[in-house]
């Protein structure tokens, strides 16, 4: 019966060192493996932001070119004099929702939204 008791002291002594053991090597690799899972994370978002910022600048690029495009399309439009270009291209210049529609718009339908805008009706 003492040999049993022995036996399974033992077996538990040993357990517990090996617990130790283990909860040692946890605590010991914890730090390294958040390290490397913050590193894998920041290279993410870093990636996510250069691919967000080029379609800004893409979207940008765009917006600025249209904006150069507006006084030559209303040119086209006869009817209206330079001052009310200027006004009518602020005017889209400065909302997007206009400039959507001018520029999706044919050359009839863009004619006939000037005459509204400068109507005070858009």
């Amino acid at each position: 019966m003492q040999a049993s008791d022995e036996s399974i002291s033992k077996r538990s002594s040993k357990r517990e060192k090996f617990d130790a053991e283990q909860m040692v090597e946890v605590m010991y690799n914890a730090p390294k493996m958040i390290a490397a899972e913050f590193a894998n994370s920041a290279k993410v978002v870093a990636a996510e932001f250069a691919s967000s910022a080029m379609l800004l600048i893409a979207v940008e690029t765009d917006r600025l070119e249209k904006k150069k495009k507006i006084m030559n399309e209303l040119a086209k439009i006869s009817n209206i004099d330079v001052v009310q270009r200027f006004n009518t291209a602020k005017k889209i210049a400065d909302s997007e929702n206009l400039m959507v529609l001018f520029f999706g718009a044919s050359d009839a339908e863009k004619k006939q939204l000037v005459i509204a805008m400068l109507a005070g009706e858009i």
